[in-house]
């Protein structure tokens, strides 16, 4: 039975266990048992969690049936919008008073830590703390950030200092985290949903896609050329790992990152076989990152490898650092500097070799787009595909590398 008005609420005797009636939308009258004085008062239960309302009564401090289910109107609708515990609503204002960016940060980094790589939570740290913080005092409260109280001019500000009228790819990566922290934020009931000033709205102009620089088939020889010439007289494993991206389509992080425990023979064929966690490989975090990715080892790679032993002897990694102790092995920043320092500033990047690779082996080698596809080390986008597919193709990829190899 719903009780629906005042007197009925009236009408409910005590007994000797505490009983309850609704009132309708997930609110209750409560009756307290004979023995702890038959007191009435009001309960709000939302998704299987419950919630104490207040007491029923005549006084100024007490709950009639209309003002009671009123709160629980702006209770249930404040869970809805938080998607947080009823019991959190009355202390809302407090804690998003002194809610900082410096809490909604440590939160947001807490938060994604254990589903990302150690390397990719290192650049979130380092974009969130240095980066954006130098333009932002931490203890801002998030209340300020809000859309609606000028939040979204300040971050537009930020991110306009930050882009120095030239680094648009790096405020927009830093726009997405600044959002991502605001959406963790907004989860967590310290921020208003619709409130987010790191939203990107389609008339934000500034920004745009550009793809990786790369050169045409025709330009190799020149590239080849200023590799071995070495106008800026790079260190040799620097050179060594360039040619080696040339040869495998690799990325820098992962090529800079290869140790010789890696070489390994795989049904019958000498190869690299990279870890699914190795930085550089584009794997999703307990998704994708059980993958290893595959370099067939033709002669070409072979011969490089050698001379690579030969120059760094017993060291655990193919191109181990000479001059820096940021990492044990070379920079992954190396190879890009290198080229550019060669010549080929706003002409090729790093990552441009894996187009070179891509467009060589469909207009000239003519290979299908699948072979091609796992060369490169990419993740199967069908989730039936990616569940069902363990194929390696390892001896056509092979066929693949020898050719391309040969070919440079």
């Amino acid at each position: 039975m719903t009780i629906n008005t005042l007197t009925e609420i009236k009408s409910l005797e005590p007994r000797e266990k505490m009983y309850n009636r609704g009132c309708g939308d997930g609110l209750y009258i409560k009756v307290e048992s004979i023995r702890r004085g038959g007191n009435k008062f009001f309960t709000g239960e939302f998704k299987r969690k419950y919630v104490y309302i207040g007491k029923c009564g005549s006084s100024p401090k007490d709950y009639d049936l209309k003002k009671a289910k009123n709160e629980w109107f702006k209770i249930k609708q404040w869970c809805i919008e938080t998607n947080l515990h009823p019991k959190e609503y009355k202390n809302r204002n407090k804690a998003s008073l002194t809610y900082t960016l410096r809490n909604a940060i440590d939160g947001f980094l807490e938060d994604i830590a254990p589903t990302i790589k150690e390397t990719t939570l290192k650049e979130y740290c380092y974009k969130l703390n240095s980066t954006i913080l130098e333009h932002i005092d931490e203890d801002t409260k998030l209340n300020d950030l809000e859309w609606d109280n000028g939040g979204r001019i300040k971050i537009k500000n930020i991110l306009n200092k930050i882009a120095n009228g030239r680094k648009y790819e790096l405020r927009e990566r830093c726009r997405k985290l600044l959002h991502q922290t605001f959406k963790f934020a907004i989860g967590e009931g310290y921020m208003r949903r619709g409130q987010n000033p790191a939203e990107k709205e389609r008339r934000d102009v500034g920004h745009r896609i550009v793809h990786h620089k790369s050169i045409s088939w025709s330009d190799i020889p020149d590239l080849l050329k200023a590799i071995n010439f070495n106008k800026c007289n790079a260190e040799i494993n620097t050179i060594l790992c360039t040619k080696f991206m040339l040869l495998t389509a690799l990325r820098s992080g992962a090529a800079t990152r290869i140790r010789w425990d890696m070489v390994k023979e795989v049904n019958g064929y000498k190869c690299l076989v990279i870890e699914g966690t190795t930085a550089g490989l584009k794997r999703r975090k307990g998704k994708s990152d059980h993958i290893p990715h595959l370099i067939p080892i033709t002669k070409e790679i072979e011969l490089l490898l050698k001379k690579s032993k030969e120059i760094n002897g017993e060291h655990d990694y193919v191109f181990p650092a000479w001059r820096t102790k940021k990492y044990p092995h070379l920079n992954p920043e190396a190879p890009n500097k290198f080229l550019g320092n060669i010549g080929y500033k706003n002409v090729l990047v790093a990552h441009g070799c894996r187009s070179i690779f891509m467009t060589a082996s469909k207009e000239i080698l003519k290979f299908p787009h699948g072979i091609i596809d796992l060369q490169l080390g990419h993740i199967h986008n069908c989730k039936v595909d990616a569940a069902y597919d363990r194929s390696q193709m390892l001896e056509e990829r092979r066929d693949l590398l020898a050719k391309f190899n040969a070919l440079l």
